[in-house]
């Protein structure tokens, strides 16, 4: 019988971590390392296997042996660096992915997976200077200059983010996401011919969603910067009209799950025991509610690290659901019981562990992920001392604020 191939092997592995089979992508990603130990692809399949199943000392042992076979090997220093910042060893991690910087040199696709290392490690500033290599390399690059000015606006360089928005409309004029987020820095007077170049470019292609949806919702903000409100509840209409026929949802879905996360949770439980000591603030609310202003309030403050939108509480809840039975499909009323039945001490500590990459260094950190008012039940039986600031809104205008805001098949109700 002949030896299978490396490409065999990744097949093999792919349709594994497919079914989260995870015994059996380790099988394979090891047998490939038998047959082909000089091959990074064994290492480093079997470092993602590790990491996905909760072993992220074996997936960093596995990224390091894939570095001493193939040491220039990109995708085994992004791994090795992404394997650190799990393991909660941040300075390590920034430096794997600086050497991993290095080894990509001026190429701006090698560049470009670093940056989205850094970007997921929120090192935004280090990410920029990657985008400014790539950039001086390939300057009409309009999916560097892109990333690139999302990373100004994050930091609040507008101005910088409007030039980059700005050449990408000069080489590519029909450009959405760059039309519309050009049209999202600045409020619209009339007189001035952003709408113009708008309807020029929705009418080149108004059929196809991925390139109307965007200039429809830019159009409708626009619209009602000058007053417009008939043109903009048009485009809102028509943005959101498109959207839904590309996303799958059920509003029953949605309702089953707060109705199962009440019966689970049915009354105020006592007070459970302190096992951690940590007391995490939790924001949480609609979007488009002020969650985001206000975690940068408190991120201000000399004392709480912002660790952004994480969804750490849900996989922590996987997780220890994980350990104690079997991975199998669950309808949403076992998996509201399940959480019900998890016990605290439990559940922190595997947020905890979870959380460990982007916690910080301050004694409060708030996590500002805003569907985690699913699980306050299980929040406050885990952390007896957390902070739960829950952000409310007329409901007219949280329902409009959601629906004329495009959030890129995020929340689905919203469309």
């Amino acid at each position: 019988m002949s030896t299978p191939s490396v490409a065999d092997f990744r097949r093999t592995i792919a349709a594994c971590m497919e079914a989260r089979d995870w015994a059996r992508a380790a099988e394979a990603a090891a047998a490939c390392r038998g047959h082909w130990p000089a091959d990074p692809a064994g290492w480093l399949l079997g470092s993602f296997v590790a990491l996905l199943s909760d072993r992220p000392e074996q997936a960093l042992a596995l990224a390091d042996g894939g570095i001493a076979a193939c040491p220039g090997d990109l995708a085994c220093l992004i791994q090795r660096a992404e394997c650190l910042l799990v393991l909660g060893r941040r300075a390590e991690a920034i430096a794997a992915a600086d050497a991993a910087a290095e080894v990509a040199g001026d190429e701006p696709a090698a560049l470009e997976a670093v940056n989205g290392f850094l970007v997921h490690a929120n090192e935004h500033a280090r990410a920029i200077r990657l985008c400014d290599r790539a950039i001086a390399v390939a300057p009409h690059n309009t999916a560097m200059l892109l990333r690139r000015a999302t990373l100004h606006r994050y930091l609040g360089a507008f101005d910088r983010a409007a030039q980059d928005y700005e050449a990408v409309i000069a080489l590519d004029p029909a450009n959405a996401e760059a039309l519309k987020a050009r049209g999202e820095l600045r409020r619209q007077h009339a007189g001035q011919d952003s709408i113009a170049a708008l309807e020029a470019a929705l009418a080149r292609n108004s059929t196809d969603p991925a390139h109307a949806v965007p200039l429809h919702f830019a159009l409708a903000k626009a619209y009602e910067d000058v007053a417009d409100y008939a043109a903009s509840w048009r485009h809102v209409r028509a943005a959101n009209g498109l959207e839904r026929t590309r996303i799958n949802y059920d509003a029953a879905l949605d309702r089953a799950m707060v109705e199962s996360m009440m019966a689970a949770f049915p009354e105020l439980e006592p007070v459970a025991p302190d096992t951690t000591g940590e007391s995490p603030i939790f924001i949480v609310g609609l979007p488009r509610t002020g969650t985001t202003l206000v975690d940068q309030i408190l991120g201000s403050h000399s004392q709480v690290h912002s660790a952004g939108e994480l969804a750490v509480f849900y996989e922590a809840i996987g997780g220890a659901i994980a350990r104690t039975r079997p991975p199998v499909d669950l309808d949403i009323r076992e998996y509201a019981a399940l959480i019900a039945g998890l016990d605290g001490a439990t559940l922190a500590t595997e947020y905890l562990a979870r959380v460990r990459p982007w916690r910080g260094s301050k004694p409060r950190f708030s996590d500002k992920n805003v569907t985690n008012f699913f699980y306050l039940g299980a929040i406050l039986r885990a952390f007896p001392q957390a902070r739960i600031v829950h952000l409310t809104r007329h409901p007219m205008a949280a329902c409009y604020a959601n629906y004329k805001n495009w959030f890129r098949r995020g929340f689905p109700y919203s469309f």
